[in-house]
């Protein structure tokens, strides 16, 4: 879908180790690894910004709750004022849309972020596929495993730009 001018889309998504996890994707034995990735995109779908880092949850969902309020975090940092926030998550776009109930343990980032939400000019939240969501899986899942590089998206690691041409996306530094 081709954004209107002066709009970003913000996809954010959390990677959780799933080998140390039980039921519905908790860990057992308290806090586990998690990476979380943010990937902004202006509308000529150029990356424009983007976060990665390491984290400690409980839950898969405590990770796509926390890559959402980073990426709103973000995009405040960058002063972007028209966002459209995507996760593939469907529990937390429907806890940030009003549509579900809210999990408890992520109703701290779902209240961070939904505070946040009145600076903005526009401010949506939309579901997007795992599949059409999976340049910015890679990115939270390089994330997990330690990753972290601070100025990837103008020095993108050369496995990055081929993620990035394989869908037929600007890779940077062309932004």
């Amino acid at each position: 879908m081709k954004l209107d001018e002066g709009w970003v889309k913000i996809n954010c998504d959390g990677a959780f180790d799933n080998n140390v996890c039980g039921d519905f994707g908790v860990a057992e034995n308290g806090v586990t690894r998690a990476g979380i990735g943010v990937l902004g995109r202006d509308d000529l779908r150029c990356v424009v910004a983007g976060k990665t880092c390491q984290v400690r949850v409980n839950s898969i969902l405590e990770a796509e709750a926390i890559a959402v309020k980073e990426g709103v975090l973000l995009t405040i940092e960058k002063d972007y004022r028209q966002i459209i926030l995507e996760s593939d998550s469907i529990a937390m776009v429907k806890a940030l849309t009003g549509k579900g109930a809210c999990d408890w343990h992520i109703g701290p980032y779902i209240q961070e972020v939904l505070v946040t939400k009145g600076i903005f000019e526009g401010f949506k939240v939309e579901w997007i596929s795992r599949k059409a969501n999976c340049v910015v899986d890679w990115v939270a899942k390089e994330a997990k495993k330690g990753m972290c590089i601070t100025n990837w998206v103008n020095q993108p690691l050369s496995s990055f730009v081929n993620i990035l041409s394989k869908y037929g996306l600007p890779a940077p530094p062309n932004v």
